[in-house]
């Protein structure tokens, strides 16, 4: 999961500016590695890397192994996923997994979205 490229990248060092325009980051945090809705969110989301891909998505995962500047930021208690949209705003929070349908349902509602769609 800690992969320096790719879909799937660790938090730590993470600067959502770095993002904004070019990305829309889902952001994953539990309280320790190995959390039950965090594995389980992490396997909603690499099964549909495909959708992931196609909506320039980024996940951030973050299991509290050090207090990270977005956990500092979102001050998750327990398990939570945060969808950040390109202009950098939050478009979707919850404090259990989320399917893939509910993350690109939103996603796709978005008119940057939207707009990306008709120029494909």
């Amino acid at each position: 999961m800690a992969e320096s490229q790719g879909i799937f990248r660790d938090a730590t060092g993470a600067n959502l500016d770095a993002y904004r325009w070019n990305a829309r980051p889902v952001l994953v945090f539990a309280p320790a590695p190995g959390h039950a809705d965090y594995d389980r969110q992490m396997d909603i989301l690499r099964n549909a890397e495909g959708g992931l891909a196609e909506r320039d998505i980024v996940v951030l995962g973050d299991t509290a192994r050090a207090t990270t500047a977005l956990r500092k930021s979102f001050a998750p208690e327990n398990f939570l996923v945060v969808l950040i949209g390109k202009d950098g705003g939050v478009k979707l929070s919850r404090t259990e997994p989320i399917s893939a349908d509910m993350l690109f349902d939103t996603i796709d509602a978005m008119p940057m979205r939207r707009r990306e769609m008709r120029e494909e």
